[in-house]
């Protein structure tokens, strides 16, 4: 798990009992962000 699925995880997690249908987007995005590879991370992955 890399940051940005982490910090979509806990910032769903955290607005949960405010805002139930964001925290679940949140939660969702945090799911596809697991598949994002920042752009040095991908010429990494490249060469």
């Amino acid at each position: 798990m890399h940051k940005l699925e982490f910090c979509l995880l806990a910032i769903g997690n955290l607005v949960e009992d405010k805002d139930k249908k964001l925290s679940k987007q949140l939660i969702q995005l945090s799911d596809e962000a697991h598949y994002y590879y920042p752009e040095d991370e991908q010429e990494k992955l490249t060469k």
